[in-house]
C-alpha cells in the first residue's frame, strides 16, 4: 500500500479543517489517516501556527476533547459551525 507524502497529509487535513472545529479522532476518521499521524502533523501545525485549538465545550465523561480549525493567518475562519 503506498503512504502519503507530507504534502498530501498536510492537504488532507486542511480540507478537513478549514469549515469546521475536529477533533483528532474526527479528523482521522475523515481523511483516513492514522491516529498517531494526526497527532504528529497537528502538534507541528499548531507550533508553527497554522492551526488553532480550543477544549471542545460540553459535557464529557472523560476530559473533554481539543479540537482544531485552520488559524485566521492562514485562511480560516474561527466562526464555523462546529462539526456535525
Amino acid at each position: 500500500m503506498r503512504r502519503d507524502t507530507g504534502p498530501e497529509v498536510l492537504l488532507k487535513l486542511l480540507e478537513h479543517m478549514r469549515t469546521a472545529w475536529l477533533t483528532r479522532r474526527e479528523i482521522a476518521d475523515r481523511s483516513g489517516l492514522h491516529r498517531a499521524t494526526v497527532k504528529k502533523w497537528l502538534d507541528h501545525m499548531v507550533e508553527r501556527r497554522m492551526l488553532v485549538g480550543r477544549v471542545r465545550a460540553g459535557r464529557f465523561h472523560a476530559p473533554a476533547p481539543r479540537e482544531f480549525t485552520v488559524s485566521p493567518q492562514w485562511g480560516g475562519q474561527l466562526e464555523h459551525q462546529e462539526a456535525a
